[in-house]
């Protein structure tokens, strides 16, 4: 990696977008008169735009010196020869370099304003109708809301991606939604910290009690305590931890709870009289698994013959003895045709894996391995000396 530095000019040239996750190759006319070749995020780019860019240079193996951004501001250009420039590249579908200097002859300097405000006055261009002015607007209030949503997150030090992803889920009404309820970044499909989003809204003026800040502060318990290992937990104990993280009372959870309740976004089950709080998904989840089982369960037959001679083989290949309860584990899947094997590090697993596989092609079983990782997976087929998918 090489020195740090800032860059300021306007932009030239994309070479190359990714409208996915905005990773961009463009080509930067510096205010000291050179063109340099600038990479990283920088969704939406579009020439004439004015940047400000803090990155390092690289030396690339083919493409040569480049400058890779780290933070980039952005600016909108303000000058007729600006704006033509920027229009005519193709910043909004329907205006191309005749319609551009069209517009930009009539409008001057006030034409962003109007593309974005006043789209009827749009209709006085030659050629113009009242319909593509309002599609040309609407276009261009898109291009202007990925923008400001960058600037938006920008302040908190959240990488412009993320604005790509808040436009996937909330299109048009993404900043919108944002400033309203900062907390929906920490949504799975977001993934920023709950701490960092919790800091975020209070600095932008939210009040400690707010019921989405409480109704977060659920979620964030519920998708903690899966890192635990677990898929849900009693009510209780669930607006006990939210009430501990927020130093709040309790009620406050209860409150937020049903209302998650009522919007589906957690489930409540009756479980060994516990009231168990689940996330939709894991809830989802767990019940597929079930199903399975069961039809698992349903095709089974009895091979309870082989195990102990598999056990017996297993032992003589690797120079061990099964404990009592890896030995119980694979009669269990002889008998059953189903198990699942459960315990902490160390405690056999691999062991007792290995060994029902051996017994499940010694009854000419086909068998096929599924991790919900790849990474899962491969340790699977490293374990069984199979073939592993990912499920």
């Amino acid at each position: 990696m090489g020195e740090a530095a800032t860059l300021e000019g306007t932009i030239h040239s994309v070479v190359f977008q990714n409208a996915e996750n905005g990773y961009t190759v463009l080509r930067l006319l510096t205010a000291e008169g050179d063109t340099v070749t600038v990479v990283g995020c920088i969704p939406a780019a579009t020439p004439g735009e004015e940047l400000s860019i803090s990155g390092v240079w690289e030396e690339h193996p083919k493409h040569g010196e480049q400058f890779r951004t780290m933070e980039t501001q952005r600016r909108l250009p303000e000058t007729r020869a600006e704006i033509l420039r920027f229009l005519s590249a193709g910043v909004c579908k329907g205006i191309g370099l005749v319609t551009a200097r069209r517009i930009v002859e009539r409008f001057g300097e006030e034409t962003l304003e109007v593309l974005e405000y006043e789209p009827e006055r749009l209709a006085s261009v030659r050629g113009m109708t009242l319909g593509k002015a309002e599609a040309i607007s609407a276009a261009f209030r898109e291009t202007l809301g990925l923008r400001r949503l960058i600037e938006f997150l920008s302040q908190y030090q959240l990488p412009p991606v993320l604005a790509v992803r808040l436009r996937e889920r909330f299109q048009d009404a993404a900043l919108e939604k944002i400033q309203a309820n900062p907390w929906l970044l920490s949504e799975d499909r977001f993934g920023v910290p709950f701490s960092l989003t919790d800091g975020i809204a209070l600095e932008m003026g939210f009040p400690p009690d707010s019921p989405e800040r409480v109704q977060a502060a659920v979620l964030f318990e519920l998708n903690h305590n899966e890192g635990n290992g677990h898929v849900f937990l009693p009510r209780a104990k669930l607006c006990m931890a939210t009430a501990r993280l927020l130093a709040c009372e309790t009620e406050l959870p209860e409150r937020a709870l049903d209302t998650l309740l009522e919007r589906g976004d957690v489930v409540c089950q009756d479980i060994a009289d516990e009231e168990a709080c689940y996330l939709r998904r894991l809830w989802e989840d767990e019940g597929y698994a079930c199903a399975k089982l069961n039809f698992l369960l349903s095709a089974a037959a009895d091979q309870s013959q082989q195990a102990e001679r598999t056990i017996r083989e297993m032992e003589a290949a690797q120079g061990i003895t099964y404990a009592p309860q890896q030995k119980e584990a694979v009669h269990l899947a002889a008998r059953e045709g189903v198990v699942i094997l459960t315990g902490g590090p160390g405690t056999g697993k691999t062991t007792t894996v290995r060994a029902i596989v051996a017994l499940f092609q010694r009854m000419g079983l086909r068998i096929a391995l599924s991790a919900p990782t790849g990474r899962a997976a491969q340790r699977l087929g490293e374990i069984t000396g199979l073939e592993a998918q990912t499920t």
